[in-house]
């Protein structure tokens, strides 16, 4: 049984991760912040101000923070380095607004999976430690996205992402858990997750317009394992708004969080605070 927290009050933020994470990391850790940045014309990604806040509780336990994010598979405004940093920068996320570097990768290191050699961005696998920060939302390939969607995607380069992205459901669920497990095995122990249960839309961040909201704001979760976190978000959604994903997409949301929990990467049973 995982313990996960719960706050519905924002303004509870700080003193809530400060607690959470004071365990977690030591003094000196460099400590990567997995975030989505947006897309360019999205309204609904995590703001500045949020993550500014997130930056703040770090920087005040004294731990070495930085935004981090990999370029994307398709074409856009953020499949380059140079391109996303410009996105980045347009939408706040720059070091002297933020209080810490703000980091775009490309590059990666090999972790093989049963199916796959995942290659991980080398950023993460140098880090002391994961702090990931996750825009719960819909997604039209995985049903909805949170913390597994952030690493087992965001945190893999453009080929892994390909590689994952494969015409069938079940198994590019099972190679999203498993570029998920392949960043964790390459950070660590050290990791934390924070799932944003506010701006619940249709889409993702990656979408230009990620369509109407279509559930209300539930509140903020706090957690160390990745499938209950996961688990106990889309469970919320599901208590206001029985299905909601599954019936606009047409797609188990469920699927890749019981892969990821067949791979030994968390638990599905959690309690909430």
């Amino acid at each position: 049984m995982q313990h996960l927290k719960l706050i519905k009050d924002i303004n509870k933020l700080e003193e809530t991760l400060k607690e959470q994470i004071k365990d977690i990391f030591s003094k000196g850790d460099r400590v990567a912040v997995k975030l989505h940045m947006g897309e360019a014309k999205n309204k609904y990604y995590l703001k500045p101000a949020i993550i500014k806040r997130i930056v703040n509780v770090l920087n005040e336990l004294e731990l070495k923070p930085f935004l981090f994010d990999s370029v994307v598979l398709y074409r856009g405004e953020r499949d380059t380095k140079e391109k996303y940093y410009n996105v980045a920068k347009a939408h706040g996320f720059t070091e002297d607004k933020i209080g810490c570097p703000v980091v775009i990768s490309d590059e990666g290191i090999d972790v093989k999976t049963e199916h796959l050699v995942i290659h991980v961005c080398k950023e993460l696998s140098e880090a002391d430690g994961l702090l990931d920060v996750s825009h719960v939302k819909g997604h039209m390939c995985y049903g909805f996205g949170g913390a597994i969607k952030n690493l087992g995607m965001g945190g893999v380069t453009p080929d892994s992402k390909h590689d994952i992205h494969t015409s069938d459901k079940a198994v590019s669920d099972r190679l999203l858990a498993e570029g998920a497990q392949a960043v964790l095995r390459s950070v660590g122990k050290k990791v934390f997750f924070v799932n944003f249960l506010i701006n619940i839309t249709k889409e993702c961040d990656c979408c230009n317009n990620a369509g109407p909201i279509v559930a209300e704001d539930i509140g903020v979760l706090f957690g160390k394992d990745i499938v209950a976190i996961d688990k106990a978000s889309l469970d919320l959604i599901n208590k206001q708004k029985p299905d909601v994903f599954k019936k606009i997409h047409e797609l188990d949301p469920y699927l890749h969080v019981k892969y990821a929990a067949e791979l030994g990467l968390g638990e599905e049973k959690y309690d909430i605070s």
